[in-house]
């Protein structure tokens, strides 16, 4: 009892630092490519691994509605959110973007009041939600300038999306359950939106193929698939079936802090005592939200 304890609090661990340096390694690949061709990459090499796993172990591959539902969550929730998320740290510092992801506890809370999820309007989410916004708010009064640039204002406007269209996708699925294992679906999902992030870039981005891409982009490509992808995803599933879910989201707190801190180190991104102390009020507004469930 106490080992399976020990490896959930290391799940969680992980998946609370390394999922916060994600975003850092994503900032370094979109330098050399744009964010649907990244994410179509990444997704549909970790989806092949993932699901080749499983169908090696003579699992059954997903048929009939259940793998639709699979295509279409995977092109909504994994395909079109972290392609637009790529899209928007090409216009962004990579903290500013961890901290847009950040709000995913505030959104799910109003797409599952629009779709008919059953809310209680408890004072701890009202106050949350408004904390959390004011919190984002307080972030962008030192990046006033940057918000006169076009490039910038479109770079807030993709992470928003993804963010939205990660948890509009999660409302209109969270009632129906799948008979296929978690993590062999996940594959499934990732390689539906590999595929389709991979089309959409044809329509956005350069012919890459014959394009010297260097060794910054296989190095971060390389971490996302290997620690982004597969083994924090890993992590993430262990850690949501052996915590309560209240521990268990210990990680949506620490993830944009360890982002905001590892671009500065790493990227040279701006920090300031103005964006610690807003992303502190943030996180506090985050805690609230949950708090209220």
């Amino acid at each position: 009892m106490k080992t399976t304890a020990s490896r959930a609090y290391l799940a969680l661990a992980i998946v609370s630092f390394f999922w916060g340096t994600t975003y850092m390694a994503t900032a370094i690949a979109v330098q050399s490519v744009h964010g649907f061709f990244l994410a179509g990459v990444r997704q549909t090499l970790a989806g092949l691994i993932l699901a080749g796993y499983f169908m090696l172990r003579k699992h059954p591959f997903p048929k009939g509605s259940e793998l639709i539902r699979l295509i279409w969550t995977g092109i909504l929730m994994v395909g079109i959110s972290n392609g637009f998320m790529n899209w928007s740290l090409q216009h962004i510092p990579s903290g500013i973007g961890a901290m847009l992801a950040a709000t995913t506890p505030i959104w799910m809370v109003i797409f599952g009041a629009m779709f008919g999820v059953p809310t209680k309007l408890r004072w701890e989410l009202v106050l949350g939600i408004l904390v959390g916004l004011l919190g984002i708010a307080g972030i962008f009064r030192d990046y006033l300038t940057e918000l006169l640039n076009p490039d910038f204002r479109w770079g807030i406007l993709f992470g928003l999306t993804s963010t939205m269209t990660w948890c509009l996708g999660s409302v209109l699925t969270i009632r129906k359950r799948l008979s296929t294992h978690i993590i062999f679906g996940s594959g499934v999902q990732l390689i539906a939106a590999g595929v389709s992030m991979l089309i959409m870039s044809l329509f956005v981005s350069e012919n890459v193929i014959f394009k010297p891409l260097g060794l910054p982009f296989y190095g971060a490509l390389t971490y996302l698939v290997g620690i982004g992808s597969i083994v924090t995803f890993t992590a993430y599933v262990y850690m949501l079936t052996h915590l309560p879910p209240a521990k268990a989201s210990i990680y949506a707190y620490v993830n944009p802090i360890v982002a905001i801190l590892m671009g500065a180190a790493i990227l040279g991104e701006k920090l300031t005592l103005n964006t610690l102390v807003f992303s502190l009020v943030t996180v506090a507004g985050i805690w609230l939200v949950n708090r209220s469930k």
